[in-house]
């Protein structure tokens, strides 16, 4: 019974990190800026310049997440820079549904706009949602 308990806790620690991570708007953009294909560091304002949401709310959230473990933090001058942890147990996770949900519309966008494409269309396995690399 007591190891039963013990598995529960940790469940229910997970799925409350769980709701905590999926609980807003402004933390839903970050996690897309920051999981998405190219997990780099960035400033704060490059953040909120590219969330397009209010500095006050993203800092706040980025405390939060880095708070949670997910976010790693860096401090340079009067500077505070972000990236994805990858080491967290939910990296692999949070950042496979950026990469569904939003990832490749990125990625395609930006790749095809700077070689002056116009329209391009995905087929396939992807376009079907069952790919698997």
């Amino acid at each position: 019974m007591r190891c039963h308990t013990a598995q529960l806790r940790g469940i229910n620690a997970h799925m409350a990190m769980l709701a905590e991570i999926l609980s807003s708007r402004v933390r839903a953009e970050i996690l897309r800026i920051l999981f998405g294909p190219d997990t780099v560091e960035l400033h704060n304002r490059e953040i909120v310049r590219r969330a397009n949401l209010s500095e006050s709310a993203v800092r706040q959230e980025l405390k939060n997440l880095a708070g949670l473990g997910l976010l790693d933090r860096r401090r340079e001058s009067n500077r505070t820079y972000y990236t994805a942890n990858r080491n967290h147990p939910l990296f692999a996770e949070i950042r496979g549904l950026v990469l569904k949900t939003s990832g490749l519309a990125d990625v395609l966008r930006g790749r095809l706009a700077s070689e002056g494409v116009d329209l391009a269309f995905v087929f396939g396995s992807v376009a079907a949602g069952r790919e698997t690399a």
